[in-house]
Formats: C-alpha cells, structure tokens, sequence
C-alpha cells in the first residue's frame, strides 16, 4: 500500500490590501486544504505569516516551517503561490534547494502547477522566480523614483516619522512651533561653543516625537542636517524645499562652519589642549603645538625651534620660548574674558552677557571653539608675552 504523503501548508499576506484582492489567509488555506484531499495527502501542519513582507525570510511562521521541515514532521511543502514563500530569486532557491531538499522534504506551488519532485517542476521554479524577483526590484525602483521626484520638487519623502521640528501634514512638512525652539535653541547653544554633551545637559527634561535630547548623536544629526535652512536631500540631490526653515541660512553656516572644525580638531592627537590650533611664533610664523616633556609635564613649543615635524619648520634657527600650558591657557582664558567685558569682541550684549556667565562651567573644548571662532591667532614673542588677535 502506497505511504501518504504528509503536507505541510504554508501561507502568507503582507497587506490588507492583497488579503482584498484574493490573497487573503482562509482563501489560502481552503484551496491548499482542498489539494490535499484531492491528493490524498494528510496535512502535519500550517503555517502562516500575516502581515509580513516576502523581500525577507526573517518570519515566524517561516521559522517554524524551516525548524520542523529539519526535524522531517512532513514530506511535502504546499504553497498556494510561489511569491507567497519568497519574493527573492535567491531566498527562494535557498528554501527549497538548501532547506526543504536537503531535508528531503519537496515543494509544490498550487498556482504555478508544478512541484520540485519533477525535472519540469524544478526547471520552472528557476524561471518563476526570476519573474519574482524583477517584481520586487520594479516596485523598489519605482519607489525610489517617486522619492526622488518628490526631492527634486523641494518636498520630503514622506513615510516614516517626520523629523524632529516639523509634522507631515498633507504630503508637506509644517513647522512644529514646540519642537522648532528646541531646535533653535540647540543651533545658537552651539554657535556659542557649547559642546554636543553640554547642549544635552541643558536640553535635560525636553521632549520631541523622537524621544529626548539625551544622546550626542541626536544633537549632531539635527546640528548636520540642511533640511532647517530650508534644504531638502536625497541621495545626491540638494535643492531648495517647499517647507519653511527654522534656523536662518546665516546661523547654519556659522554652525557648519563650527561642525567642520569640530571634526578637524577631534580628528588630531592633541585635540584635548584649549588653544590648539591658535597660536603661533612671533618670530618665524611657525605654529606651536602642546609638546609633551619626559617628565610629563606639557608645555606650548614652536615647531621650528623643537624640529619635532619638519615640515612644519619655519626657521631652523628659531629660538622661541616654550611656555608652560597651564601658564598660557590661564593667562590666554583671563586676557579674552578681558577683552570680552570691555565689548572688545565684537558680539551682542546677551551673548556677552551670557558667555560671561557659563565661562566657569564649560569644558576645554567648548571654551577652544569659543575662542577659534572670536580669536585670529595667539602670537608668542620672543619674551614669553603674547599678543592676542581679535
């Protein structure tokens, strides 16, 4: 007496709207469950994925069926449409070729009329899936398109959560006057040289439709992004949107401006000393950079007189002092803080005001991108004494 065979049914529907258009899971399983009987077949198991997409095999129901087809529960697996196991050409041949044979479990397609235990059957497989494939790569095309023309007209792609400082109303970015300030708030925190972690601290309590302001990485991307001047990218694309923008063009590009050095600045090993970067020899015009001594004491050396990189010699004859950094940055921090109270340095009164204020409480690297963007350079004379240029 011929064995029967034991059926294992599988279904699938990513969206209401394919379980509209026939697809739906009980349409599924009664056609499938009628082939059976037609078959003789006994069903072992169903599975099913409702809601999930066939561009990725990470599916529960999927899991089960590649689990137990591993531990032999049936001998056939039964599928009302190919694209229902997969839309991917590889995933497909991986399934059938890679689990399900290799298991010694064979694999029909109601639909498509054919079955793996045949030569026909697995020819077809092969040119089916093809088919399945460029279907899906068509939608994705098309949707990258569509994104793109939606770029290229100044509007925003769409889909997801809208970014922070702005809703999705109507297919257009609104600004969202709540989470707009906090934005504001963050470009001019860092315009003033705050840091990335002290911005944070002083957001502490904030809220957007993203969460909070507790991460760096937030404040960097909304610090980054062109899209509050008014910008919209995608992909290459760069163009003037649609939507209003929240920060001034005049104000991002000071904070473009201040991101780029940031960069510079993390970038180098000694980015740690406040005035790197700024000061140079009054005698040759060579730089001087934080010079670390065998004690491990540091001071402030000309490149010239310590030859320690040649190419940035300028006179090797050079007999610069070196200046102790403690002594320089105190003396450097006491002249600027100066020459800030008597309005020598050429910014508004609440920003005097305000800077004075949060001097004592900033961080070494908050108070160098203050002075990098207020202070020419620091010359060293050939006395020990400086001169600082506004």
């Amino acid at each position: 007496m011929k064995e029967t065979k034991r059926a294992a049914i599988y279904t699938r529907v990513s969206t209401a709207r394919q379980d509209q258009d026939g697809y739906s899971i009980p349409l599924q399983t009664e056609r499938l469950e009628s082939y059976c009987t037609a078959m003789g077949w006994s069903i072992a198991g169903e599975y099913s994925d409702p809601g999930y997409s066939g561009a990725s095999i990470n599916r529960p129901g999927l899991s089960a069926l590649i689990e137990d087809s591993k531990s032999h529960r049936f001998d056939v697996v039964l599928v009302y449409k190919l694209d229902r196991l997969s839309r991917s050409q590889r995933d497909t041949l991986f399934l059938i070729e890679d689990v399900f044979e290799a298991s010694g479990v064979s694999f029909v397609s109601l639909q498509e009329s054919f079955d793996t235990s045949s030569i026909y059957g697995r020819a077809m497989l092969g040119i089916i899936s093809v088919f399945g494939q460029m279907e899906r790569e068509t939608i994705t095309e098309r949707t990258l398109m569509g994104r793109v023309g939606r770029a290229e007209s100044g509007l925003w792609h769409g889909g997801g959560t809208p970014p922070i400082g702005y809703d999705y109303i109507d297919g257009h970015l609104v600004i969202n006057e709540g989470e707009a300030a906090q934005v504001q708030r963050i470009y001019k925190m860092f315009d003033l040289g705050f840091s990335l972690r002290e911005i944070s601290d002083a957001m502490a309590g904030a809220k957007t439709k993203h969460g909070d302001w507790s991460h760096s990485a937030t404040i960097g991307n909304v610090l980054d992004s062109q899209l509050y001047a008014g910008y919209i990218k995608f992909c290459d694309s760069m163009v003037m949107g649609t939507h209003d923008p929240i920060v001034d063009q005049a104000l991002n590009d000071r904070v473009k401006r201040l991101r780029e050095k940031s960069r510079e600045f993390r970038s180098r090993p000694d980015s740690n000393y406040l005035l790197t970067g700024l000061i140079y020899c009054a005698s040759c015009g060579a730089r001087y950079f934080p010079n670390r001594r065998p004690n491990g004491s540091v001071v402030y050396s000309c490149y010239s007189r310590a030859k320690k990189n040649k190419s940035m010699v300028m006179d090797p004859d050079c007999k610069a002092p070196h200046i102790p950094m403690q002594e320089l940055d105190d003396a450097v921090e006491g002249e600027f803080l100066f020459r800030l109270k008597k309005h020598d340095i050429p910014i508004t009164d609440v920003t005097q005001g305000f800077l004075l204020e949060m001097w004592p409480q900033l961080m070494v690297g908050a108070k160098r991108t203050i002075l990098v963007q207020h202070t020419k350079k620091i010359e060293i004379k050939r006395d020990g004494s400086f001169n600082l240029v506004i």
